[in-house]
């Protein structure tokens, strides 16, 4: 309206806010449509977030791109210069994948071992537990890990010549509850699709779309809350009403089985939970099952059925969980004891566990009802036990995961990394720039050459602050400052700051100017360096070999490296400036694998 010249807080200018679009809820939201200007601060801060986005990026690229050096390997197919795209949430995105990838790629396994044990008495039977490592033997901050085989081994033969000695038995239990998984937002959908279907977030995003625009099936996707407003708590009763007997109870039969559920209500009503949208809930209307390909299910059908669970089972009575400690202990004939220790969980009432159990698991986490009640389940014990058995069980500290969809979008989430529903768009933003791509082994994400030679030159230089997370969660914070009016942060205060921040950094790099490192060609990730040679990342042709600082009195760089690297089996050169016993001498160097060293080649001079 702006742009058409006309004032959007005239009073004679009103909105309507729609949830969801069915022919119902866009009466309701004519009916309640509200002055124009109420919104006043809301559109405010859209303006500033999208305008602060233009210029974060426009000029962020321009200046990384023209400041930072672009390898002759990057450039552009047809002749021109490439750029760095930089953008206030998708760099930072990038700097996460990046340095998850170098987490793992550096990470060494470390071993372990623990001494699992087995207890019996006439009362309980057979019960394993694990025991616990003295702290002058323990490994990391794991007490039943210990850090070498040997003291293991000496445990296990000192215990297993008294064997014959009984072992006091105490338990320890703490009543908890389990409550059942809220209402959807959109980062809840996503994850959980992620995990239980392996869609992306994009994709989730997508089919969620399509049932709200055209099923007119679920209420506004967009949205980062899990709570809904205390004025539609007749409205749902009668759509949870409905959805249970006309679909739940045909789809499930085993719901027949059990109680009716209670009428909806408690927390999940709550005004001030409510952000721009409400939390994601079935609008009553049920979409087609199939569509063009008869014996297919529609995605939008499956997304739907996934919400329309959680819809039903976000309102049933908590399960009633205990959680077991079982120690096991007897002195040592030292002063000290000998502790073993056992802990899981006990369903003592299952509550809203048996609905999900006769339906579906709607969180892609945990194991069935049938499972925790069968193997979670500690026998009653007497006060003592003896030991029967006690085995060593070697392990291995391991790496931590890669990134995918969920694990990502909980990162971000975290770090307040763009919106609800601009994250799935910043994804497939740096797929589509070359940055990163999915492994071959599941979902991943992983940097690409190009990816990873941009963190390393940015984390290098002045402009490292592209890659800084704080810098947008700051921008967030008060862009909902403006939203929420909670204070008098104005647009027209915002983006002057913005715009003396990328002259700072300008001025910075102007300063110091480009890094002066050497990249891997294998790997476009930055050579490191200690007081005796050059380190090669993971991943490269030389990571673990030495590469010293000097060879034959010649000083050697990691670019050095790097060309002999390129040079394949050929290797790198000519190297002027050896020094020999007879002078002064030029020569290729070429790594001799076998051997693990670098070793002199010597070409056939021209003779005329």
């Amino acid at each position: 309206m702006a742009w058409c010249g006309r004032d959007c807080d005239d009073a004679k200018v009103t909105r309507l806010w729609v949830a969801d679009t069915t022919p119902d809820g866009l009466r309701r939201a004519w009916q309640a449509r509200r002055p124009s200007r109420h919104y006043a601060r809301l559109r405010a801060a859209a303006y500033a977030r999208a305008e602060a986005d233009w210029i974060w990026g426009i000029n962020g690229t321009r200046m990384v791109t023209l400041a930072l050096p672009f390898p002759d390997s990057e450039a552009s197919p047809v002749g021109r210069r490439s750029t760095w795209p930089i953008g206030r949430v998708q760099t930072p995105v990038l700097a996460l994948i990046e340095r998850r990838c170098l987490e793992i790629a550096n990470f060494q396994s470390e071993p372990f071992w623990r001494l699992e044990t087995e207890f019996g008495d006439p009362t309980a039977g057979r019960v394993r537990a694990w025991l616990v490592a003295p702290a002058e033997f323990r490994f990391g901050h794991t007490a039943t890990h210990f850090r070498h085989v040997d003291e293991a081994r000496e445990i296990r033969r000192v215990l297993l010549l008294e064997s014959e000695r009984e072992w006091a038995v105490a338990d320890a239990r703490e009543i908890g509850t389990q409550s059942p998984p809220p209402l959807f937002d959109l980062l809840d959908l996503q994850r959980s699709a992620h995990r239980l279907a392996g869609w992306s977030a994009a994709y989730t995003l997508e089919i969620a779309q399509r049932l709200y625009e055209r099923d007119h099936a679920i209420s506004y996707p967009r949205t980062d809350s899990a709570a809904l407003p205390v004025a539609m708590r007749s409205e749902i009763v009668a759509r949870y009403t409905s959805l249970w007997r006309e679909w739940a109870q045909i789809a499930w039969p085993r719901l027949a089985e059990l109680a009716a559920p209670p009428e909806p209500g408690g927390t999940h009503f709550n005004d001030a939970g409510v952000t721009d949208h409400h939390a994601i809930v079935p609008t009553g209307v049920i979409p087609a099952l199939v569509g063009e390909t008869p014996d297919r299910m529609r995605p939008e059908r499956m997304l739907w059925e996934l919400i329309a669970t959680r819809f039903l089972l976000a309102w049933l009575p908590a399960a009633r969980v205990a959680y077991v400690k079982r120690l096991f202990s007897r002195d040592d004939g030292a002063g000290g004891v000998w502790r073993a220790v056992l802990e899981t969980e006990e369903v003592e009432s299952a509550g809203w566990l048996v609905y999900e159990d006769a339906m579906m698991n709607t969180t892609g986490i945990g194991l069935p009802l049938a499972r925790r009640l069968a193997e979670k389940a500690v026998p009653p014990a007497g006060p003592f036990a003896r030991m029967l058995t006690l085995k060593i069980e070697p392990g291995h500290t391991s790496p931590p995961h890669y990134l995918n969809d969920d694990l990502l979008l909980q990162k971000m989430a975290e770090l307040r990394l763009g919106t609800s529903a601009t994250r799935a768009q910043t994804m497939e933003g740096l797929e589509q720039a070359g940055l990163i791509e999915r492994g071959t082994v599941g979902a991943r994400f992983v940097t690409t050459r190009r990816g990873a030679l941009l963190c390393a030159l940015l984390s290098a230089s002045a402009a490292a602050v592209f890659t800084d997370p704080n810098e947008t969660a700051a921008w967030e914070r008060q862009l909902e400052l403006v939203e929420r009016e909670r204070e008098p942060v104005r647009k027209e205060d915002f983006l002057p700051h913005l715009v003396e921040r990328l002259k700072d950094i300008k001025s910075s790099l102007v300063e110091t100017g480009a890094p002066r490192f050497a990249v891997c060609p294998d790997t476009g990730r930055a050579v490191g360096e200690d007081a005796s040679g050059w380190i090669f990342p993971a991943k490269s042709r030389l990571a673990g070999v030495r590469c010293p600082k000097v060879i034959a009195q010649r000083p050697m760089s990691a670019g050095d490296y790097a060309r002999i690297l390129l040079g394949g089996s050929k290797g790198g050169g000519p190297f002027e400036g050896f020094v020999g016993r007879h002078g002064a001498f030029p020569a290729w160097l070429v790594l001799d694998r076998k051997r693990g060293r670098f070793v002199f080649r010597f070409k056939a001079r021209r003779v005329g």
